[in-house]
C-alpha cells in the first residue's frame, strides 16, 4: 500500500452522515437523472417523462432479485467476475424495459477481468476489481486506463479496516485513471463491502463518500447508483466537454474567445505543476492557437493536479 496515499487521502476526504447520504442519493440519483430521452448529448437536460427505478427493481427476474434480496454470488475465487456479470444482467434487463437510454450508453459494460491481468497505459501495473468500459468485450482488444469510465473496488465485508483499505486502494487506482485521462476532472466510483455499497466521487482536489448502503435493505438506492453511473452522459461522469482527443494523441481544448469566436487550443507540453495546490488552474501548459489567421504561442492554465 502506498504510504503517500494512505497518509494524505484523509485530509481531502469527506464522509456524509446518514441523513446527508439519503438526501444525496435521492437528489443525485433521481429518476430524471437516470432516464432522460432528451439527454442524447453531453448537455444535461430536463426529462419529459418520469420513470420509476422501483418498477424496474420489481420487474427483475428471480435469478437477479427475489424475496427482497439480490442474488449475488460471493465465491471469493471469481468474486469480481461474478459481480460484473450481476451488474451487466441488471443493465441488460433495464435496457429491455426502457426506450429512453442513449444507444451509446447501452454499449457500456462492467468487467472484472482487470483483477487478473491489470490495465495497460500507465507506468505501473494496477489491477482494479471492476471497471466500466465504453464498449462490450467483443469490441475491445485490450482494456486501458484511458478508456475507463468508472472503477469499483470489492472487499468481503464492511468491517472498519476493510472500508479504509478499500478507499485507499480505490484512491490509488483513480490516480492512475486521472493521469491517463487529462480530460476527466472527476470520477464516480463504487466500493462494494460484502452486502454494502459506498458511492465515492473523486476529483483532482479530494473526494466525498456516502455512508455504507445495504444492497438488500435499500435495493432502490443501490439500483439508482448502478444505473446512474452506467447510463450517465460523459459530462456527468466527470469528463470535460471542451477537451478532445485528436488523432496524433495530443489534446485540443475548445474555447470561446472574447469576441464570441470559437476556436481550439492545441496543448504542446507541461511547463509547471504545483506540488501543493489543489483545484483548477494549478498546472501550466504551453500551447498554440490560430486567431484571425495568425498562429499564436500562448500559455494555458486549465487543468488540475492530483493530490494523491
Amino acid at each position: 500500500m502506498d504510504p503517500l496515499i494512505e497518509n494524505d487521502t484523509h485530509a481531502v476526504h469527506w464522509v456524509l452522515d446518514e441523513a446527508q447520504t439519503t438526501g444525496f442519493v435521492c437528489a443525485f440519483f433521481s429518476d430524471k437523472r437516470i432516464f432522460n430521452k432528451e439527454a442524447f448529448s453531453d448537455t444535461p437536460q430536463l426529462p419529459n417523462t418520469v420513470s420509476s427505478v422501483s418498477s424496474i427493481l420489481h420487474s427483475l427476474p428471480p435469478s437477479i432479485y427475489a424475496n427482497g434480496h439480490f442474488a449475488i454470488s460471493t465465491e471469493t475465487r471469481v468474486m469480481e467476475v461474478n459481480m460484473a456479470k450481476f451488474f451487466n444482467d441488471i443493465l441488460q434487463h433495464t435496457i429491455g424495459q426502457r426506450e429512453d437510454i442513449h444507444p451509446l450508453y447501452k454499449q457500456r459494460e462492467w468487467t472484472g477481468d482487470g483483477v487478473n491481468r491489470g490495465l495497460a497505459g500507465c507506468d505501473a501495473l494496477r489491477k482494479p476489481d471492476l471497471i466500466l468500459c465504453h464498449r462490450p468485450m467483443s469490441e475491445r482488444k485490450i482494456d486501458m486506463w484511458i478508456d475507463i469510465l468508472s472503477i469499483g473496488e470489492m472487499k468481503s465485508s464492511n468491517q472498519k479496516d476493510k472500508l479504509k483499505e478499500s478507499f485507499i486502494e480505490l484512491a490509488g487506482k483513480v490516480t492512475f485513471l486521472h493521469q491517463a485521462q487529462d480530460g476527466q476532472y472527476a470520477t464516480p466510483c463504487i466500493q462494494l463491502l460484502g452486502k454494502d455499497v459506498v458511492f465515492t466521487i473523486f476529483d483532482r482536489g479530494g473526494s466525498i463518500s456516502t455512508q455504507p448502503i445495504s444492497i438488500h435493505n435499500s435495493p432502490e438506492h443501490f439500483l439508482c447508483i448502478l444505473l446512474s453511473i452506467t447510463f450517465a452522459p460523459r459530462i456527468t461522469l466527470g469528463f470535460g466537454v471542451t477537451v478532445h482527443k485528436v488523432k496524433n494523441k495530443t489534446r485540443d481544448i475548445e474555447v470561446t474567445l472574447v469576441d464570441g469566436e470559437k476556436t481550439v487550443i492545441n496543448i504542446n507540453e507541461l511547463i509547471f505543476i504545483s506540488g501543493s495546490l489543489h483545484g483548477s488552474r494549478t498546472a501550466v501548459w504551453s500551447s498554440h492557437l490560430m486567431w484571425s489567421g495568425v498562429e499564436h504561442d500562448i500559455v494555458v492554465k486549465d487543468s488540475f493536479i492530483d493530490p494523491l
